[in-house]
C-alpha cells in the first residue's frame, strides 16, 4: 500500500511540470496507470479517515473507484471463501464426545456401583473416562468459542466491504449525474 502522495512532485498530465519539478526527477508517463490512481484513492481515503472520517473525502474519480471497486471485489470473494472454509462442526463435535464421555462414565460407573454389593465398586477407567471427556469437552467449548467469534469477525469485515462498495457506486453516479447535467438552479448570494 502506497504512503501520502506527495503534491510537490505530482504533475498532472497534459500540464507542463515546473522546472523544479523537472529537476527533482523525470517527467512523468502521459497516462497514469490503474493501479496507481487505487493507490492515490487509497492513500486519499487513509488520509480522509486520519482527519476525522470518510465524510470528508471528495468523491473519487471514476478511474480510481473502479480500480478500488476490484480490489473491494476481490477482498469480498477472499472473505466470501474464507468464511464458507471456516466452519464450527469439529468443536461442536469436540464438545459432543467429551459430553458423550462423561455421561458414559457416569452412567456406568454409576451402575457398577449400585448393583453390586456394598464392598463392591466402579471399574478404575471410568474415572479416567469421565475427566478425558471433562478435558474434551472443555476444550471443544474454548475451540468453539474462538471459531464462533473468528466467523463473527469474518461477517463484520464482509459487511464493511459491501457497504464501502456501496459508497463507492453512490460516489461514481453522484459524479455522473454530476456530469452529465447542470444544475438547474444556482443560488448566488452577494453582499
Amino acid at each position: 500500500m502506497a504512503g501520502p502522495v506527495d503534491s510537490a512532485r505530482v504533475v498532472p498530465s497534459g500540464a507542463a511540470p515546473s522546472s523544479t519539478a523537472q529537476a527533482a526527477e523525470p517527467a512523468p508517463a502521459a497516462e497514469p496507470s490503474e493501479e496507481s490512481m487505487a493507490d492515490q484513492d487509497d492513500a486519499a481515503a487513509e488520509m480522509a479517515e486520519s482527519e476525522g472520517g470518510a465524510a470528508t473525502l471528495a468523491p473519487p474519480s471514476v478511474g480510481a473507484s473502479a480500480g478500488s471497486r476490484r480490489a473491494l471485489s476481490a477482498e469480498l470473494v477472499q472473505l466470501q471463501r474464507e468464511r464458507t472454509e471456516t466452519t464450527n462442526l469439529w468443536p461442536w463435535l469436540t464438545v459432543g464426545a467429551g459430553v458423550t464421555a462423561v455421561v458414559v462414565a457416569t452412567a456406568v460407573g454409576a451402575a457398577k456401583t449400585f448393583s453390586c454389593d456394598p464392598g463392591c465398586e466402579a471399574p478404575p477407567w471410568v474415572g479416567l473416562v469421565a475427566v478425558v471427556g471433562a478435558t474434551v469437552g472443555t476444550a471443544g467449548a474454548i475451540w468453539l468459542v474462538r471459531v464462533d467469534h473468528d466467523i463473527r469477525e469474518l461477517e463484520l469485515q464482509k459487511r464493511k466491504v459491501e457497504t464501502d462498495l456501496q459508497q463507492l457506486d453512490i460516489a461514481r453516479l453522484r459524479m455522473q449525474r454530476g456530469t452529465r447535467a447542470a444544475p438547474a438552479v444556482s443560488l448566488h448570494w452577494s453582499f
